[in-house]
């Protein structure tokens, strides 16, 4: 992804296929050739597409705009992934629950947006233990290893889902040292991260979506 920082890329599958085994090379070259006219893409023998880091929140916003012909509000959450259309009658804003990355039946605080992407990630959705050691699924492409970050979760809020669910793995992934740049270079995105403890960490713009009473 451009202006990622790194954080994401076109990172052959077996590096990312299930549990890592091995430390990886950074330096990995991905055998994919795209043709941008012909909307084709060719690959390598014995690899394939996984599009499970980008895909979601692009399906998500399709779907809207699909309901949006049969009605003028609505909304799609493919878990973790909201695209809406429209405000609800008598409503300003859209009131979503933004889950607690510690305890998933709780919730931490509750956003106040309008139209558009709020997307979530995680590092506790998916993680094991190998070596006395958690993992997690969030690879870091440039160490081809889970991604060393202190922060659980990232909520990214921006007009288009797939935006929004780019930037929030690629600002988890980044982490505390280099979110604010990374986030910088977008007007229309903004983030809310979530730290081991609970605390919050925001984007300048994030602050006007946050009702902490709501929580």
């Amino acid at each position: 992804m451009r202006g990622a920082n790194g954080t994401l890329n076109r990172t052959p599958l077996p590096v990312v296929d299930g549990q890592p085994t091995h430390k990886a090379s950074a330096q990995v070259t991905c055998p994919l050739e795209l043709d941008r006219s012909g909307r084709r893409v060719r690959l390598a023998s014995g690899t394939r597409i996984d599009l499970g880091g980008i895909a979601k929140g692009w399906i998500a916003e399709s779907a809207a705009r699909v309901l949006s012909q049969y009605a003028g509000v609505c909304a799609v959450n493919a878990g973790g992934d909201l695209f809406t259309i429209g405000i609800p009658a008598g409503e300003t804003v859209w009131d979503v629950a933004l889950e607690d990355p510690r305890d998933p039946q709780a919730t931490l605080v509750t956003l106040h947006v309008g139209p558009g992407a709020v997307t979530t990630s995680y590092i506790t959705k998916r993680s094991w233990v190998k070596d006395g050691q958690r993992q997690h699924h969030l690879i870091d492409p440039r160490t081809g290893q889970p991604a060393q970050t202190g922060w659980l979760s990232v909520t990214v809020i921006a007009p288009r889902a797939s935006v929004a669910e780019t930037y929030a793995k690629a600002i988890l992934i980044a982490g505390s040292g280099e979110a604010m740049a990374l986030a910088g270079r977008r007007k229309d995105v903004e983030f809310i991260a979530v730290e081991g403890q609970g605390q919050l960490w925001s984007s300048g713009g994030a602050k006007r979506y946050l009702d902490i009473k709501g929580g």
